[in-house]
C-alpha cells in the first residue's frame, strides 16, 4: 500500500469511524473480471425472495450479465430442475439450458439446477 493510500484510509477512518474495504469494486465490476462463485457464465446468486403466483414461481438472480428475472413453470418441473423448488434467496446456483424469452430468463424441462453454495445470512 502506498503512503497516499494509507493516509487516505487513516482519513476516511477518522471521518467515517470506519475503515473503507480494501477493494472498493463494486461486486458487478468484480463479476466481469471473472472473481469468485461467479467466474462461468451458468453461476448465479438468488436476490429476491421466491416470487409465487399461480402455476409458476420466479426469482431475481444475479450473475455475469448483471440482474434477470427466471422463472419456472409448475408444467416444467422435471427430475433435473426439482431443487428450484428449494431456492433461497441468498443460494448460489449453477444453471445450464436457461432459456433467454427478452424480458426473463425461463426454466424448461431440460434446465439443468445445482446449488453451488447455500444460503448463510439470517435476514
Amino acid at each position: 500500500m502506498s503512503e497516499s493510500n494509507a493516509i487516505e484510509r487513516i482519513l476516511l477512518k477518522y471521518l467515517y469511524g470506519t475503515p473503507p474495504p480494501l477493494n472498493p469494486l463494486p461486486f458487478k465490476g468484480r463479476v466481469r473480471e471473472g472473481m469468485g462463485l461467479f467466474s462461468d457464465e451458468y453461476s448465479y446468486r438468488i436476490v429476491s425472495e421466491p416470487l409465487i403466483s399461480k402455476g409458476k414461481i420466479e426469482f431475481y438472480i444475479c450473475g455475469r450479465n448483471g440482474r434477470n428475472l427466471v422463472v419456472r413453470l409448475d408444467k416444467d418441473r422435471s427430475s433435473v430442475n426439482k431443487v428450484y423448488d428449494e431456492l433461497k434467496r441468498g443460494d448460489v446456483i449453477s444453471c445450464r439450458g436457461l432459456i433467454d424469452e427478452g424480458k426473463r430468463l425461463k426454466v424448461n424441462k431440460e434446465t439443468e439446477i445445482e446449488i453451488l453454495e447455500r444460503h448463510r445470512l439470517n435476514i
